[in-house]
């Protein structure tokens, strides 16, 4: 499963074959999501506000990547913070 979105006039192709699970809280496999509404709004779901972690070519957008694949195995690893956190 993937998904293409556009930032500030850049594409963005978000797959797992790239190594992101999780972008916004959201899970790259999971279907029938307005993408280009989730990154416009960089709304973080665990801490129910923006996204902290900016990204340094274009600081006005955040990164929003919660979870990527690690590993030979390419297992998911959690690398936000933020996402430790979460008590659901």
């Amino acid at each position: 499963m993937s998904c293409f979105m556009n930032i500030s006039g850049k594409g963005l192709n978000v797959t797992m074959s790239n190594g992101i699970y999780e972008l916004y809280g959201k899970s790259v496999t999971s279907e029938n999501l307005d993408w280009q509404a989730i990154v416009n709004e960089q709304v973080c779901p665990f801490l129910q506000r923006k996204c902290l972690k900016n990204r340094k070519s274009a600081p006005e957008q955040t990164i929003g990547t919660c979870t990527v694949s690690y590993g030979r195995d390419s297992k998911p690893m959690i690398i936000c913070p933020y996402r430790l956190l979460e008590r659901k």
